[in-house]
Order: C-alpha cells, then sequence, then structure tokens
C-alpha cells in the first residue's frame, strides 16, 4: 500500500493525469481522526483507511518538511470491535503516526489534540 501511494504521487499509476486525479481524491479524506490527527493541519497527507470488526488499517502519504514520510498500519485479529475513537487498533494507529512524525520532524514537533467520541 505505501508503494502504491508512492507511485500515486510520482504519477506512475495509469498516467500523470490519473494519478492526479487519484492524489486529489486521497487528498480529501472526510475521516481524520487517525493518523491524521497526529500531524499540524498545515501539513499536506494523503490517506485511506479501511475497517471491518476484526480488522483496521490506514495507509498515509505525508508532505512533510523535511521529505515525504510514507508508512501503513494494518491489524487484523482485534479483540476489540468497538466503533469508537478509543477502539486499541485506532488509539494503537494515533501512537504510531505520532512517533513517526516527531521522529522525523523533531523541529516541528507536534502534539496532537485526543480525539474523543
Amino acid at each position: 500500500m505505501s508503494k502504491l501511494f508512492q507511485l500515486i504521487r510520482d504519477g506512475k499509476v495509469i498516467d500523470a493525469r490519473y494519478s492526479d486525479k487519484m492524489y486529489r481524491y486521497l487528498k480529501n479524506q472526510f475521516y481524520n481522526g487517525r493518523s491524521l490527527s497526529q500531524f499540524p493541519s498545515t501539513v499536506n497527507a494523503i490517506s485511506k483507511t479501511g475497517s471491518v470488526n476484526e480488522a483496521r488499517g490506514e495507509v498515509v502519504l505525508v508532505n512533510a518538511p523535511g521529505g515525504d514520510i510514507v508508512f501503513c498500519v494494518l491489524t487484523k485479529n482485534n479483540k476489540d470491535q468497538s466503533w469508537t475513537n478509543s477502539n486499541e487498533a485506532e488509539v494503537l494507529t494515533r501512537k504510531i503516526a505520532a512517533l513517526i512524525w516527531n521522529h522525523y520532524e523533531p523541529k516541528h514537533a507536534f502534539k496532537s489534540y485526543s480525539p474523543i467520541d
């Protein structure tokens, strides 16, 4: 999934025109309660989440000040199958995203809000 996002960013999925269209759609995701909540709102990012009861996933490409960061978090066999912001897999995804951001962007450290239901 991370490689696919890189190819979309580089204009190499189908062709540059369709890659640009995909990038624009992925940039305008409504759901921003997981990883996107861990980055400053002024930073551009594309993302796609996926969820079913026993699995949660998200792939993200962030246009960070120091260069693009791309990552994917996938969980499965989740015992916590709730559909709240306190779901264990979603909490884990936010923690991983915050660690990634603050590791690669120490000059732009960011402390996010804590999403609540």
